[in-house]
């Protein structure tokens, strides 16, 4: 398969027809709408309401076609869950601000997009969730340790989009309280060892603040998105860990996807050889299927994963 974006192609990419297909299949959407983290018979997922969130926006992204059946099903379910953890979106008994923030941007593009189901009561709620995770700064309830997504970190300026798209769906504007609130989650200074995929969120976010005009006294998200080329991999991967300038860790298939992503919104024609670099990386991780392992297949164990499929079809 060959694209041609702009001027130059690109003749090794993950085919995005297969990657869809996948995506709608029960190997991702269960019969009852539950998304689920991975597909993979050794090591079965479990049903994850960011990955569902993750999907309705991707399925009802501006353009695309008016909710159908199966993303019927997807936002009934999500809102269905997002009550049986502690006022937002989680699991095993942990709610936390990023996935309730996920959920509910994609409960909004749902909506936006002409969806049937009432997703109006989930979305108050879990608009409310986030407020007050803010406001607090408090990643999760009830408080928890050991790993980055319980940190308020900067991961967190992902929560932005959520944040901007309710104040367009709802006329408010709590964004003017809410987004200086994320600032925090910002270090003085980078811990020696960074999480990759966790930091392109957090690039992400601050993309996504800059073009609302909201960038004023935030790192310079052009200057991130270049450091994440210079993390880039010889095979194109980009790596789970980073130190300094320096790739650190194992190649990572959802990062990869994740930066590509972020190239292509910052400055398509610059980054154009670690595109190619880490879309070729990717197409090498397509499974049979369509769908895109978390990391470079090691057999027949490998999980093939929810959210590095969405990312990746999304670059492509």
């Amino acid at each position: 398969m060959t694209i041609r974006t702009r001027e130059w192609p690109v003749p090794d990419v993950p085919d995005a027809g297969r990657m869809e297909s996948w995506l709608r299949s029960p190997d991702v959407v269960r019969p009852d709408g539950a998304v689920t983290s991975w597909s993979n018979p050794a090591h079965p997922g479990y049903p994850y309401p960011e990955a569902a969130g993750l999907w309705l926006s991707w399925a009802c992204r501006p353009g695309g076609p008016r909710p159908d059946a199966l993303a019927d099903a997807v936002a009934a379910r999500l809102c269905a869950d997002c009550p049986r953890v502690p006022g937002g979106a989680g699991r095993d008994g942990i709610a936390y601000l990023f996935d309730s923030a996920v959920a509910l941007a994609g409960l909004l593009a749902y909506r936006d997009a002409g969806g049937r189901v009432d997703v109006i009561p989930a979305v108050s709620g879990l608009h409310a969730f986030v407020a007050e995770r803010i406001r607090r700064r408090e990643a999760s309830v009830p408080a928890a340790a050991g790993r980055w997504s319980v940190e308020f970190s900067p991961h967190l300026f992902k929560v932005a989009k959520a944040i901007l798209a309710f104040d367009r769906a709802s006329g408010t504007r709590l964004a003017d309280d809410l987004l200086p609130g994320l600032s925090a989650a910002w270090p003085g200074a980078w811990p020696r060892r960074i999480y990759v995929h966790a930091h392109c969120y957090a690039v992400e976010g601050l993309l996504l603040m800059r073009a609302a005009g909201r960038g004023d006294g935030l790192p310079d998200p052009d200057a991130e998105v270049a450091r994440l080329a210079r993390w880039q991999r010889a095979d194109g991967a980009m790596p789970s860990h980073a130190a300094g300038d320096e790739p650190a860790g194992e190649a990572r298939c959802d990062a990869t996807a994740q930066a590509v992503r972020l190239w292509c919104r910052a400055d398509l024609d610059r980054f154009a050889a670690p595109i190619r670099r880490a879309l070729s990386f990717l197409a090498s991780c397509q499974s049979g299927p369509g769908g895109i392992a978390w990391a470079p297949d090691d057999g027949e164990a490998a999980d093939v994963n929810a959210w590095t499929t969405l990312f990746a079809v999304q670059a492509v």
